[in-house]
């Protein structure tokens, strides 16, 4: 897991952010299978670290049990949504307080995952994201009105500027999922999508895997077919994983 060359296209990796290394390692162990499972690669690094890398398909923000309300976890958080726009970005915390959950996803997080989750959801909640989800604990719902105009607020923002999240979702699939499918209908073999696309192999089979999996396909034809016959429901904002 080595630190990423400065201004180099890392496509196929998930960047692991955490200022404590041992921290970062656990969370890496963990996630590595997983990992090689989607067709990316893991790489760990501190936050000051960040302007030296070049980018990523998904930056996992490690905060252990400091607070979102913190200024500057928060302007972390904000900034790297500001450098990545296209990024999954995903929050990882000891806390699980709806308060916590909410900021996150008014700074801009497209996923928040408490420590106290099986690892296997954990699992299944950061592929939904890297699919082009949003996942935040459910728990959140109770809550809801106290932090509603958080959620409104940012939700209202993010459809305006065209912000990753819900709103940018097309008919269940992100832009860069609607542009594999669309070469998939013209029967696009991973390699040549990735060339169109100027993305890795391996990153077009994870996008492939996703649109199956939305789709309840069980093969790429299948796929093409379902998509060009009947109209698609947008992934939900707060989904359950299957446990």
């Amino acid at each position: 897991m080595n630190a990423i060359a400065a201004n180099q296209l890392q496509d196929d990796v998930v960047l692991i952010l955490d200022t404590m290394k041992l921290r970062s390692a656990g969370l890496a162990s963990l996630l590595e299978p997983w990992a090689r499972l989607m067709g990316m690669k893991l790489q760990c690094a501190g936050l000051e670290s960040v302007e030296q890398i070049g980018s990523c398909r998904m930056v996992v923000l490690s905060v252990g049990g400091s607070t979102v309300s913190n200024p500057e976890i928060l302007d972390w958080i904000k900034h790297l949504r500001a450098k990545w726009p296209e990024t999954a970005l995903v929050v990882v915390s000891d806390r699980e307080d709806s308060s916590e959950v909410a900021r996150a996803f008014g700074a801009g997080a497209n996923g928040f995952i408490p420590t106290n989750y099986e690892p296997e959801i954990t699992r299944q909640a950061l592929s939904f994201i890297i699919g082009g989800g949003s996942f935040f604990p459910p728990t959140i719902l109770t809550d809801l009105p106290t932090h509603s105009d958080i959620m409104l607020e940012t939700t209202n923002r993010r459809a305006q500027s065209g912000e990753p999240g819900e709103a940018r979702l097309i008919n269940g699939f992100t832009p860069r999922q609607q542009e594999v499918l669309e070469l998939l209908r013209r029967g696009d073999s991973n390699k040549v999508i990735g060339r169109r696309l100027s993305m890795t192999e391996a990153t077009v089979k994870v996008h492939v895997r996703q649109i199956m999996r939305k789709l309840g396909a069980s093969n790429r034809t299948q796929a093409a077919l379902i998509c060009s016959s009947e109209s698609h429901q947008a992934a939900h904002l707060f989904p359950t994983p299957q446990k």
